[in-house]
């Protein structure tokens, strides 16, 4: 299902699979998100070397 996602900066738009639009999803520094999963986002984080690490980041909401 192709919901209209964009290349993130550092904030993306978060939805379920549905389409629903449930905010504003903060990245990490120097991470490029590459794929949504559900509550998980899988993509490249960069050192301060610019070493590459291929990682997941967990979706959690505020108060959580």
């Amino acid at each position: 299902m192709d919901c209209g996602w964009h290349r993130p900066g550092l904030h993306g738009r978060g939805r379920l699979g549905d389409c629903r639009y449930l905010g504003v999803v903060e990245m990490p520094l120097r991470f490029q998100p590459m794929r949504f999963v559900g509550w998980q986002i899988y993509g490249v984080q960069r050192d301060e070397l610019d070493v590459q690490y291929v990682v997941r980041v967990r979706i959690v909401t505020r108060g959580a």
